[in-house]
């Protein structure tokens, strides 16, 4: 299966048929066709893009979950969090697959399968009213007697650099040994509001926006373009794919290499992946770079 998401206006499909004059009922008939064909791909929008389907169609994919004024509260409990404000955007389509996380809380929202593996992918979202930096995820492993048998972390480095309220961000959680199948994982988030770097980060890090995203069964390609005022270095470790499979179940997050490491302000860079992904229905992709 391949998916391909690129920046398309239906709109403009729907004003070239429009232009096609018929007589009388054929007239009367189409334009009934037409009308209902615009709802749908107003409603198709708003799944894919994350867009209301009465506004018009969004110029970038999705940055966030629904758009509301920084550090308010949402719907399910967390927070929302505008698009414009956030500094280091996630984009894609799988936002809907995530759960609410814990109010007041840095909050991991999605988890991939543990037993058998020595990865597992992490989405993070910071449901405080706070900027956070330095964010990480570390995680306890004890065996079926209660015993501890291991341990694994996410560095600080691994994540956006700051983390505002309502967004998102992801990495990998790495074991030494494939998880026994009847292992407890205990993950525990850790990030703070410090002043300090959050006046440092923006001078040190630039944004990055996703511009296209293919995923078929044997490779991923995709472009990024630099969003921040500055050039920035940029590598495939500072790029992050979250891919989800058909069912909705966070599937894996796979490495990438961008084909340039060096970007002016407003210049793309396409990535891809080193080998095979896992199963990428719906995906979210996250990056930035040193400037």
């Amino acid at each position: 299966m391949n998916a391909r998401w690129r920046i398309v206006t239906p709109v403009a499909i729907a004003l070239i048929i429009i232009g096609l004059a018929l007589p009388g009922t054929a007239q009367d008939q189409s334009d009934a066709r037409i009308s209902e064909l615009e709802k749908r791909v107003a409603v198709l929008e708003a799944e894919v893009f994350g867009t209301s389907a009465t506004s018009p169609m969004s110029t970038t994919p999705a940055l966030a979950t629904p758009a509301g004024a920084t550090g308010s509260p949402a719907a399910d409990g967390g927070i929302s969090v505008d698009p414009a404000s956030v500094q280091y955007p996630v984009a894609g389509n799988a936002f809907h697959l995530l759960g609410p996380g814990i109010p007041g809380e840095l909050s991991i929202v999605a988890q991939g399968p543990i037993p058998g593996v020595t990865e597992v992918p992490i989405v993070l979202r910071n449901n405080t009213s706070e900027q956070l930096v330095e964010v990480g995820v570390g995680a306890e492993v004890r065996d079926a007697s209660g015993g501890l048998i291991g341990s694994a972390s996410a560095s600080p480095g691994d994540f956006v650099p700051i983390l505002d309220p309502g967004a998102v961000t992801f990495a990998v959680v790495t074991f030494d040994e494939p998880l026994p199948n009847d292992a407890t994982v205990t993950f525990f988030t850790e990030g703070g509001s410090n002043p300090t770097l959050l006046e440092r980060f923006p001078t040190l890090y630039g944004g990055v926006e996703l511009i296209e995203f293919v995923a078929s069964s044997e490779r991923i390609l995709g472009s990024v373009r630099n969003i921040s005022e500055a050039p920035i270095e940029i590598t495939g470790t500072l790029l992050s794919v979250a891919c989800f499979d058909a069912s909705g179940s966070l599937s894996g997050a796979p490495s990438v290499t961008t084909a340039r490491e060096r970007l002016e302000p407003g210049e793309t860079t396409s990535f891809e992946t080193f080998s095979p992904p896992p199963p990428c229905d719906f995906f979210l992709v996250s990056g930035y770079g040193r400037q």
